[in-house]
């Protein structure tokens, strides 16, 4: 019935705001990892969270585990460019000045993904296989 009154403010006059998340945009050629409160078909989600902030916050956390860009700016691939501030900190795998292969991009990407869809147990999972495999190799 609300929604007859005002229809065009009636979540608004209601206080509704949809939940903020996080997004890894995969319709992108390069994708970042951002918080939103949009959500569409094309990419993957984590969350929600109580708010933009609480996301933005945890997004700012785990990628530093990560090495994908996290800059807004247009990737040109160009080796002239002299890249975010990101990529000058050794945060970011650099595509902007074609720091990295499109397949090591990927690579990274797909990491992240796994990381969100399976709470960190993908990263847990990681570090393991890599400390039995420095284990083995200090035994010899």
């Amino acid at each position: 019935m609300h929604g007859a009154l005002w229809p065009a403010a009636y979540r608004e006059r209601l206080r509704l705001r949809a939940p903020a998340v996080l997004k890894v945009s995969l319709a992108n050629a390069y994708p970042r990892c951002y918080a939103t409160r949009r959500i569409s078909a094309n990419g993957f989600y984590f969350g929600p969270f109580p708010s933009r902030r609480a996301a933005d916050a945890f997004a700012s956390g785990f990628l530093d585990l990560f090495k994908i860009r996290r800059c807004q700016i247009k990737i040109r691939r160009d080796p002239t460019f002299p890249g975010c501030l990101y990529s000058e900190m050794k945060m970011c795998l650099a595509p902007c000045f074609a720091g990295c292969t499109k397949e090591d991009y990927d690579v990274e990407v797909s990491r992240v993904v796994a990381f969100l869809a399976t709470s960190g147990s993908s990263l847990t999972a990681e570090y393991e296989r890599e400390t039995r495999g420095c284990q083995r190799s200090a035994r010899f």
